[in-house]
């Protein structure tokens, strides 16, 4: 038994070293806004665009999502995220598309650029290096180029930022300055809270969810649909940090249809996850208690509250509080945070498949 358990505290400080360089990316997320709101681009447009298309995949998209959470109630142009090969039909010389990639060689978003060059939509390029880099600069295209050596979903500071950053500059967005400064100012206080010394400590409320959820067979996160693009993140966050199954939904959807799959189920493995705003409407409280009333022999059942007064304060602390939970649970579960396997196969196979 001795033996053991030696052997798993040794397994467990192999994991904690290999998982450092998240660990640090994570800690490094306020002064990561600080710097990317520094940004310049110049660009010019005559008109306003008639719509916004964000073009990426995963780590590189989740910025899009994020974003329509955030202008959801400030903007009156339509956001569409396109995680595909190929944009929607509506895009045209009046559309702004921002192709965004961390790597600059996601195939899907390459590919996306070359339809919306030949819609002559208005472009705007997001990256750290690779093909897209030389594209922009070859086409003398605008081009925000982002620091490089990071995973592309610790990335998220830089490649959000950007986008508002790009947004300001074109007078499709106000200035969020107090916002920004509000959000950064939480995130330093709940890196407070969880670190010292530049290290993760096992401490905490989020801490304890992790201890408590690392055995489960799928996490399930509900929220309200203006979080949506949060709880995307989130989920993702578990997905590749922490290896494990994950999945949302969105209140009040579900109040019309996965709430009666629920019904039958006496007792389960899974641990459900509420996003919660304690500023939240009236009727989205409601709906979230009785989620856990008829969920509490069903389920394990955590809650996580957004921090600060505005939007951008709100969103950015559940972010954040959702990292710091992907890297404990990778911690507790022995998996090494960095390394997506998995993922890797698929651009492997493709490669090999010669697809033009």
């Amino acid at each position: 038994m001795q033996q053991k358990l030696q052997r798993i505290f040794i397994l467990k400080n192999m994991v904690e070293k290999m998982n450092e360089e998240i660990e640090k990316s994570i800690l490094k997320f306020p002064e990561m806004i600080g710097e990317a709101i520094k940004y310049k681009i110049d660009l010019k447009i005559n008109k306003k665009p008639k719509n916004i298309i964000i073009a990426g995949m995963g780590g590189s998209a989740i910025a899009g999502d994020i974003l329509i959470d955030f202008v959801y109630s400030k903007l009156n142009i339509p956001i569409y995220v396109c995680k595909d090969y190929s944009l929607p039909c509506f895009v045209n010389k009046d559309s702004l598309v921002f192709i965004v990639s961390y790597s600059g060689n996601t195939e899907e978003t390459l590919s996306c650029f070359k339809e919306a060059k030949e819609k002559n939509a208005i472009l705007i390029g997001i990256t750290s290096d690779g093909e897209l880099e030389k594209i922009f600069k070859k086409y003398r295209l605008p081009l925000i180029k982002i620091p490089s050596g990071f995973q592309p979903r610790v990335a998220l500071p830089y490649l959000f930022f950007s986008i508002i950053v790009a947004l300001k500059s074109i007078g499709i967005l106000k200035n969020f300055d107090k916002e920004i400064k509000e959000a950064i100012k939480i995130l330093k206080n709940i890196r407070k809270k969880y670190s010292s010394e530049n290290k993760l400590k096992k401490f905490g409320e989020i801490y304890k969810i992790a201890k408590n959820v690392k055995k489960s067979d799928a996490i399930i996160i509900y929220t309200q649909d203006s979080l949506k693009g949060v709880a995307t993140r989130i989920k993702n966050q578990i997905n590749e940090n922490s290896k494990m199954l994950a999945w949302i939904g969105l209140i009040p959807e579900i109040g019309h249809n996965e709430i009666s799959g629920w019904q039958e189920v006496k007792k389960s493995n899974f641990s459900v996850l509420l996003l919660r705003d304690r500023k939240e409407d009236k009727r989205i409280k409601i709906r979230f208690e009785y989620i856990k009333k008829i969920l509490k022999e069903k389920a394990k059942i955590y809650e996580i509250f957004s921090e600060g007064k505005s939007e951008l304060a709100k969103i950015f602390s559940l972010i954040y509080l959702g990292d710091i939970l992907s890297l404990y649970l990778a911690n507790e579960r022995n998996v090494d945070a960095k390394n997506i396997p998995l993922q890797d196969k698929i651009k492997e196979l493709l490669k090999k498949s010669n697809f033009k």
